[in-house]
C-alpha cells in the first residue's frame, strides 16, 4: 500500500532532471527508453510519447530564457502543454521504492489548481491514483523561498516497487495552463 511523504523524506536521495549541461532550453525531450538517468546510473526514467495534441519539452525555470512557474530558479523542468488532453506518464526502468517531485501550473498568478499522481506496481496493469495535492500557481522561486507548487510523492513497502508514475493537473481558477515538473527524487531501497 502507497503512503504519501515529505519533500524533507527526499533530502539527499537520487535525482533525475531534464537537461544535460550544453543544452539550450526550451528544447525537444528525448524519448528513447532509459533517456533520463539519475547520478549513479542505478535507474533511469523514460518518458512515454504525448498523446494527440501536446508537445512535451525540456526547459528551465526561470522569469527569462525559460518558463517562470514557481521552482526554485534554474530547476530543470519537463513540460508538456494541453495537460488536459492527457496525462505526463513516465516509466522506471528499475522499479523505485519511493518518488516525490513538485508539479507546477503555467497560469496567472495566484490560480488555484489540482495534481494528482498516479503510481503503477511492477506485476500490474492499472495506475492507483494518490490523494490530490493543491496548489497555486506564482513566479519563480529564489534559492531559499518555500513554493507553493504542489509535491506529489508516494512511498511502497520494502517488497514492492513503483514501475511508472502519471501526473495530471486540473484548475477550477479557469483553463489548463501548462504543467511542469522539476526533479524527480526518488530512494531505490
Amino acid at each position: 500500500m502507497a503512503n504519501a511523504m515529505f519533500p524533507t523524506d527526499f533530502n539527499n536521495s537520487n535525482l533525475i532532471g531534464w537537461l544535460r549541461s550544453g543544452d539550450i532550453p526550451p528544447m525537444p525531450i528525448r524519448l528513447a527508453a532509459g533517456a533520463y538517468a539519475h547520478s549513479s546510473g542505478q535507474c533511469a526514467v523514460t518518458v512515454n510519447s504525448p498523446v494527440s495534441g501536446q508537445v512535451i519539452q525540456s526547459s528551465v525555470c526561470s522569469p527569462a530564457g525559460g518558463l517562470d512557474v514557481n521552482l526554485e530558479r534554474r530547476t530543470p523542468l519537463l513540460m508538456i502543454t494541453s495537460p488536459d488532453s492527457g496525462a505526463l506518464t513516465l516509466s522506471f526502468t528499475s522499479g523505485v521504492r519511493s518518488v516525490g517531485l513538485f508539479a507546477a501550473m503555467l497560469a496567472p498568478v495566484g490560480t488555484d489548481y489540482e495534481a494528482t499522481l498516479g503510481i503503477r506496481l511492477q506485476g500490474n496493469n492499472g495506475f492507483d491514483d494518490m490523494p490530490p495535492v493543491a496548489g497555486v500557481t506564482d513566479h519563480v522561486c529564489l534559492p531559499g523561498d518555500f513554493t507553493t507548487a504542489a509535491f506529489l510523492s508516494a512511498g511502497v513497502d520494502a517488497d514492492e516497487r513503483i514501475d511508472a508514475i502519471r501526473i495530471r493537473i486540473a484548475s477550477n481558477g479557469g483553463p489548463v495552463g501548462k504543467l511542469a515538473i522539476g526533479w524527480i527524487y526518488h530512494w531505490m531501497h
